[in-house]
């Protein structure tokens, strides 16, 4: 059975990151780094261009607008806070269907990645 890795990657305002490894992970590290300016503009360009603020909150079954479910799926839980404002969205990756956003968050989670 294969298992979704559970990384959390938070990236502030200041450029300051922490990257955590936390379950089905090679080793369950937590890795400090500083984020480029630009990077972080491209990020919040991405977050802007795809309504991540208008999405759903997820995208996991049926009621959700799943119009395909694949089991055995890896998912993504994205939280977003940015000039006051909280959002998080989950996307299970069996879920497919014409009114998912499955490549915007496949992007936007490249782009943190």
């Amino acid at each position: 059975m294969r298992f979704p890795l559970l990384v959390l990657a938070e990236i502030h305002q200041d450029g300051k990151a922490t990257f955590t490894g936390e379950e089905h992970v090679k080793a369950k590290v937590v890795r400090e780094l500083r984020v480029r300016q630009e990077d972080s503009a491209l990020l919040n360009t991405v977050v802007q261009r795809m309504g991540f603020w208008s999405l759903k909150d997820r995208y996991q079954d049926k009621e959700d607008g799943c119009a395909t479910l694949f089991s055995d799926a890896s998912s993504v839980s994205i939280h977003v806070f940015s000039a006051g404002k909280a959002k998080s969205v989950f996307h299970y990756r069996g879920c497919r269907g014409p009114a998912i956003p499955a490549e915007a968050l496949d992007r936007l989670a490249a782009t943190i990645d």
